[in-house]
């Protein structure tokens, strides 16, 4: 029988096997490679909202359906 280790578990595994990486960590790390962490999500954030009906999109982010229509 195959057993999973803490660190298997992880996507990202932190500095000791049973901890995930940190948010600053891994914005640490993607930094010098380009990635802009909060560009990537805002971007993320509106290419949904353009796929989803804006009642879909305020129940989900929590924000009133005329702010998630505009």
């Amino acid at each position: 029988m195959a057993t999973d280790t803490a660190e298997e578990r992880w996507l990202l595994s932190g500095r000791f096997p049973s901890q995930h990486l940190s948010r600053s960590q891994l914005v640490r790390r993607l930094h010098p490679l380009g990635v802009r962490p909060r560009m990537a999500r805002n971007t993320a954030l509106v290419e949904l909202a353009s796929e989803l009906p804006a009642v879909v999109v305020s129940r989900r982010l929590g924000v009133h359906q005329n702010t998630a229509d505009a």
